[in-house]
């Protein structure tokens, strides 16, 4: 796993652990050679040695199989509620530590890279990381989706969230925060406050519709609390950032 930082806030992770189907024991291309896939040690096999018993494209392979398009939602999948079956929008991922705790979101631009907030991984060496991808929910053009808090300073959110918000000029955010304010960054939410992302929402998707295409406009990054009147949300500009993105990429 490689870890790599931008000196304006998104870092991109690469590995191909980031497949959400993979082994997770070195032995378990010789236990599918013994059978194990299938019998007693089934159960555990599945969970664990998915890429060798051959799940990664059925229904063992969890939140991140299938070979749908970049950016589409699957039109069989489309669902009118806030929640989503599995796999239903892949390029949602969950940052963890190797305990299991998810401080952050992150986004899925290609099989082997995840594209998330600097802060996020700052200081953490590339084995104290794991991604899980999981669903994504966005019913309209502008859409924030996040396993963080559900107010400031409030407990972790157990499904993943969504909301609408839309993009404000950079002019009405630099008058909210002044110089903190580069062009970066780009600024999201209502000046009455109520929509927002919060804490543990760090480097998770910002999401714009052209065309029946979902692009990756932005990434959660900071803020004055979270949803307060007069601030909003601050997130990382992708189109800003892109030809850094694809340069780190292209290195690896």
């Amino acid at each position: 796993m490689k870890l790599i930082l931008s000196l304006v806030g998104v870092a991109i992770l690469a590995s191909f652990a980031y497949s959400a189907c993979i082994d997770n024991n070195q032995n378990c291309d010789y236990w599918r050679k013994e059978g194990h896939c299938k019998g007693q040690y089934e159960p555990y096999m599945k969970k664990n040695c998915k890429k060798s018993c051959g799940l990664c494209d059925g229904g063992g392979g969890g939140g991140g199989g299938g070979s749908g398009q970049c950016g589409y939602k699957p039109s069989v999948r489309i669902v009118g509620g806030t929640e989503a079956p599995k796999g239903a929008w892949p390029w949602q991922a969950q940052i963890r530590s190797t305990s299991g705790f998810t401080y952050c979101g992150g986004t899925l631009v290609h099989p082997q890279w995840v594209v998330t907030a600097a802060h996020c991984v700052t200081k953490k060496s590339a084995s104290s990381v794991r991604v899980r991808l999981d669903d994504i929910v966005i019913l309209t053009a502008i859409e924030v989706t996040r396993f963080g808090t559900l107010s400031s300073g409030g407990s972790l959110a157990k499904v993943l969230m969504q909301v609408s918000v839309p993009v404000v000029s950079q002019s009405t955010c630099k008058r909210a925060y002044g110089s903190s304010i580069h062009d970066s960054m780009v600024c999201a939410g209502l000046a009455r406050g109520g929509k927002d992302s919060c804490q543990g929402d760090s480097g998770g998707p910002m999401v714009c519709e052209q065309g029946g295409k979902y692009y990756l406009e932005g990434v959660v990054s900071w803020g004055s609390g979270c949803a307060s009147p007069g601030k909003y949300g601050v997130y990382a500009r992708v189109r800003y950032l892109r030809k850094w993105i694809n340069d780190s990429m292209s290195r690896y």
